[in-house]
């Protein structure tokens, strides 16, 4: 049996999908897309239990920290 992602996150790769191929593509576009996205996902984890509020602002930190040292490598 194939694993299949949750009907929501394909809803949503679909809806930025049809952002990206409109003719013209907005930052903004695509940023409120993407906050929406991760903002209804973490919400999802933590008010089923899934995660804590405490493990999921540890992991924020730590992938935050991975992007800001991945950006100051790509600018230099």
């Amino acid at each position: 049996m194939k694993n299949r992602a949750p009907t929501a996150c394909i809803d949503m790769k679909d809806e930025i999908a049809e952002v990206v191929h409109q003719e013209l593509v907005t930052l903004q576009d695509l940023f409120i897309a993407t906050l929406a996205m991760t903002e209804a996902l973490s919400n999802l984890l933590t008010e089923k239990g899934i995660i804590g509020h405490e493990e999921f602002t540890a992991k924020l930190s730590a992938e935050r920290a991975k992007y800001h040292k991945l950006l100051n490598r790509t600018l230099q």
